[in-house]
Protein backbone atom coordinates (compact mmCIF):
# COMPACT_ATOMS: atom_id res chain seq x y z
CA UNK A 1 0.00 0.00 0.00
CA UNK A 2 1.22 3.36 -0.94
CA UNK A 3 0.85 6.66 0.49
CA UNK A 4 0.51 9.35 -2.36
CA UNK A 5 1.31 12.61 -1.66
CA UNK A 6 -0.88 15.03 -3.37
CA UNK A 7 1.56 17.61 -3.90
CA UNK A 8 -1.02 20.42 -5.37
CA UNK A 9 -2.18 20.56 -2.10
CA UNK A 10 0.28 20.08 -0.11
CA UNK A 11 2.77 23.14 -1.53
CA UNK A 12 -1.01 25.32 -1.27
CA UNK A 13 -0.92 24.64 2.63
CA UNK A 14 3.05 25.55 2.98
CA UNK A 15 2.36 28.37 0.75
CA UNK A 16 -0.59 29.77 2.71
CA UNK A 17 1.58 29.43 6.13
CA UNK A 18 4.49 31.31 4.55
CA UNK A 19 2.13 33.69 3.12
CA UNK A 20 0.76 34.27 7.03
CA UNK A 21 4.26 34.60 8.26
CA UNK A 22 5.13 37.59 5.60
CA UNK A 23 2.41 39.26 6.39
CA UNK A 24 3.25 39.35 10.29
CA UNK A 25 4.39 42.66 11.21
CA UNK A 26 7.46 43.62 13.13
CA UNK A 27 8.17 47.52 13.15
CA UNK A 28 8.68 49.33 16.10
CA UNK A 29 7.24 52.18 17.94
CA UNK A 30 8.44 55.52 16.68
CA UNK A 31 10.09 57.07 19.57
CA UNK A 32 9.29 60.54 18.50
CA UNK A 33 5.59 59.30 19.15
CA UNK A 34 5.90 58.56 22.47
CA UNK A 35 7.11 61.08 24.90
CA UNK A 36 7.01 61.62 28.85
CA UNK A 37 8.40 59.76 31.85
CA UNK A 38 5.03 57.45 32.66
CA UNK A 39 5.89 54.54 34.44
CA UNK A 40 3.12 53.08 32.42
CA UNK A 41 4.12 53.73 29.43
CA UNK A 42 8.02 52.77 30.27
CA UNK A 43 6.46 49.43 30.85
CA UNK A 44 3.90 49.26 28.08
CA UNK A 45 7.31 50.11 25.67
CA UNK A 46 9.69 47.32 27.54
CA UNK A 47 6.55 44.99 26.87
CA UNK A 48 5.62 45.89 23.25
CA UNK A 49 9.69 45.42 22.81
CA UNK A 50 10.11 41.72 23.86
CA UNK A 51 6.64 41.00 22.03
CA UNK A 52 8.06 42.56 18.91
CA UNK A 53 11.39 40.78 19.39
CA UNK A 54 9.08 37.48 19.78
CA UNK A 55 7.38 37.98 16.59
CA UNK A 56 10.59 39.00 14.69
CA UNK A 57 11.88 35.72 16.16
CA UNK A 58 8.55 33.84 14.73
CA UNK A 59 8.84 35.08 11.63
CA UNK A 60 11.98 33.58 10.98
CA UNK A 61 11.18 30.56 12.38
CA UNK A 62 8.14 30.22 10.24
CA UNK A 63 10.36 30.80 7.17
CA UNK A 64 13.01 28.33 8.10
CA UNK A 65 10.13 25.58 8.67
CA UNK A 66 8.52 26.25 5.22
CA UNK A 67 11.59 25.59 3.45
CA UNK A 68 12.06 22.42 5.18
CA UNK A 69 8.46 21.54 4.22
CA UNK A 70 8.96 22.16 0.83
CA UNK A 71 12.09 20.50 0.51
CA UNK A 72 10.58 17.34 2.30
CA UNK A 73 7.69 17.21 -0.30
CA UNK A 74 10.21 16.78 -2.66
CA UNK A 75 11.89 14.20 -1.33
CA UNK A 76 8.94 12.67 -0.75
CA UNK A 77 7.69 12.77 -4.33
CA UNK A 78 11.03 11.65 -5.26
CA UNK A 79 11.14 8.49 -3.19
CA UNK A 80 7.16 7.88 -3.69
CA UNK A 81 8.63 7.94 -7.29
CA UNK A 82 11.25 5.24 -7.21
CA UNK A 83 8.81 3.23 -5.06
CA UNK A 84 6.42 3.06 -8.26
CA UNK A 85 9.12 1.97 -10.61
Amino acid sequence: MLIQINRVVYAANVNGIQKAGGELTTRGIKKASLTGTVPAMSEYISGYKKIQAMLTNYKALLTQDTRKLLNMEKSMSEAEAKLIR
